[in-house]
């Protein structure tokens, strides 16, 4: 589960056109952007989840993750909201909630022996 926050995390990372002279416009990178965290977000819930299932982490613990789910569900409609009148999506405050998330999530992964 690991490589899978790592995948993750890895995901959320701003990448550059690679092998291409001209960069995409704001627009393509925003949508690109929102799509990464939106997909971050899911995949690392779904692993909150089967981790609340298999009972390696407690109701305070899904509840902290469900808290940040909510925060950020919240500035994520709001940033699709923009992205889709082309205005300014990906705010820094929106990758922080992800990263938030994403964060809380890791710090419950079981410990590899």
């Amino acid at each position: 589960m690991k490589r899978l926050l790592l995948v993750l995390c890895l995901c959320v990372a701003p990448l550059g056109p690679i092998g291409c002279n001209s960069s995409p416009s704001e627009r393509v990178q925003a949508v690109t952007t929102l799509k990464a965290i939106g997909l971050s977000v899911d995949a690392a819930m779904k692993v909150s989840a089967q981790l609340l299932k298999d009972g390696k982490i407690n109701g305070e613990q899904w509840g902290k993750i469900a808290v940040a789910h909510a925060r950020f569900q919240q500035a994520f409609k709001l940033a699709i909201s923009a992205v889709q009148s082309d205005l300014t999506p990906a705010s820094p405050d929106l990758i922080k909630l992800g990263g938030e998330l994403l964060s809380i999530v890791a710090t419950y992964q079981p410990k590899a022996s």
